[in-house]
């Protein structure tokens, strides 16, 4: 009976993780897209060469985040396999879980 609770529970908690890595991923998605329209948009009104270099430094790290993050199944890169990368793949690269997925 304890084993089959623990079992339980710990399909709870990757069922949970899952859930949280998702959420992870729009959060970095989103500020990919963000730094790649509003704050360049807003330092070519505001004509300020700082708000150029800020954009710049937000690409990147965005970027590289978004690029980066870690499949929630086989903890590996979800968009980048080897030498080959996809960032708008719909599904890992590594494992093929698909966008949003679970199992």
């Amino acid at each position: 009976m304890v084993s089959v609770q623990r079992q339980i529970n710990d399909a709870d908690s990757r069922v949970v993780s899952f859930a949280d890595k998702w959420k992870e991923y729009r959060t970095r998605r989103l500020m990919f897209y963000l730094s790649w329209l509003v704050i360049p948009t807003v330092a070519g009104l505001l004509e300020s060469q700082y708000l150029f270099i800020f954009a710049g430094l937000c690409f990147i790290v965005s970027t590289y985040r978004f690029c980066y993050w870690h499949c929630p199944k086989c903890h590996q890169y979800y968009l980048v396999k080897k030498y080959r990368s996809n960032f708008l793949a719909r599904k890992c690269l590594n494992c093929s879980l698909p966008l949003w997925g679970d199992k």
